[in-house]
């Protein structure tokens, strides 16, 4: 339609997620030899829709897509996904191939089931061959690099530019939700191209393909091939 358009896929600017593609990209620590992801809250109280599966997703199209998707960004395509549990409350093991690059053991959980006064978890782990990253939204600091016998904090840096395809002028994020809308805007002031946008349509179109396999996987207690 020669509009611009782009989905919120909130993780590609999330500070703290931004730096571990980076070093997975980078291996600045390394290959990443497993990464682990878990995204757990309750069903969001203020309207009927969440609690309508059929309508929702549940917690597969709400809360787990955020990390199905960082995945595909930071390793590709899975050649195979296992699953178990329901769209409420539900872990993935992706599977790549063997000459992909990707961790041998990859998974995510997501849940939209938990009673309510749980505090929303959000956290991943990530093994490296020099080592470990660990990311807590619930713990100061969030995010802690484990190498050499210590872990320490990771201090990103206070310029961390919201438009991630190089923008020539950075903009301290506030969060992931303002590099998010800052980028978009980047992109409407200067002209960017879909095809340049840090998500993309066809970025949105292949992680919904990746979840329908997921809920086949879960559905049917079977093994879905990708591709």
């Amino acid at each position: 339609t020669g509009k611009l358009c782009m989905p919120a896929m909130v993780m590609r600017f999330w500070p703290e997620w931004v730096w571990l593609r980076q070093a997975i990209i980078a291996r600045t620590y390394g290959k990443p030899l497993s990464a682990s992801f878990q995204r757990l809250g309750c069903t969001p109280p203020w309207t009927d829709f969440y609690r309508d599966t059929s309508r929702s997703g549940g917690a597969l199209m709400d809360l787990h897509i955020h990390d199905a998707d960082f995945i595909r960004w930071c390793f590709g395509e899975p050649r195979e996904v296992v699953g178990s549990g329901t769209v409420d409350h539900l872990t993935t093991l992706y599977r790549f191939a063997a000459d992909s690059g990707a961790p041998a053991h990859v998974t995510a959980e997501g849940a939209q089931n938990c009673s309510p006064g749980f505090a929303f978890r959000m956290r991943y782990t990530v093994v490296f061959e020099n080592a470990t990253a660990d990311f807590d939204i619930a713990r100061t600091p969030k995010l802690v690099l484990s190498r050499d016998g210590r872990a320490e904090p990771v201090v990103l840096p206070s310029d961390a530019p919201t438009n991630l395809n190089n923008a020539a002028r950075p903009i301290a994020p506030i969060s992931g939700y303002d590099a998010e809308v800052r980028h978009f805007l980047h992109a409407i002031t200067t002209g960017v191209a879909n095809a340049d946008l840090t998500a993309t349509i066809d970025d949105a179109a292949r992680t919904a393909a990746l979840l329908e396999a997921e809920l086949r996987a879960i559905q049917t207690g079977t093994v879905q091939r990708l591709g």
